[in-house]
């Protein structure tokens, strides 16, 4: 079975781009804000998310917490470009985030990133 990835991500070049660098590999869906991101993660069961923090509708901080009550062993990537200090990264991660990726970034490193969860998660 194919893994599964979900992109919740405002920034409709960004969602696209990911979503391409994935699209042959892996079964992906994309969402442009979080309450699509929880209703697609309703149907969807992805094995990660890659999360943008500022959302129009809600932030990631905030959404990783009803992701984890739906899915607690999801992975999830958290993406962010506003928030980028240490503090945030961090609490990032203390909410349950896998990983924390800044933009801009090199596709080449998030596909490594993804990548190296996914197969972490065969196990």
């Amino acid at each position: 079975m194919n893994k599964r990835i979900l992109v919740i991500e405002d920034e409709e070049n960004v969602r696209e781009l990911i979503k391409e660098c994935f699209s042959e590999e892996f079964e992906c869906a994309t969402a442009e804000n979080g309450q699509k991101g929880l209703k697609i993660l309703e149907s969807f069961e992805p094995d990660l998310i890659i999360l943008d923090v500022k959302l129009p509708d809600i932030n990631g901080f905030e959404l990783i917490n009803e992701i984890r009550n739906k899915n607690p062993y999801v992975s999830i990537i958290f993406l962010s470009g506003v928030y980028v200090n240490t503090r945030s990264i961090v609490n990032g991660l203390n909410l349950g985030a896998d990983d924390y990726i800044v933009k801009p970034f090199y596709t080449e490193e998030l596909i490594l990133r993804v990548k190296r969860k996914l197969e972490r998660s065969d196990f």
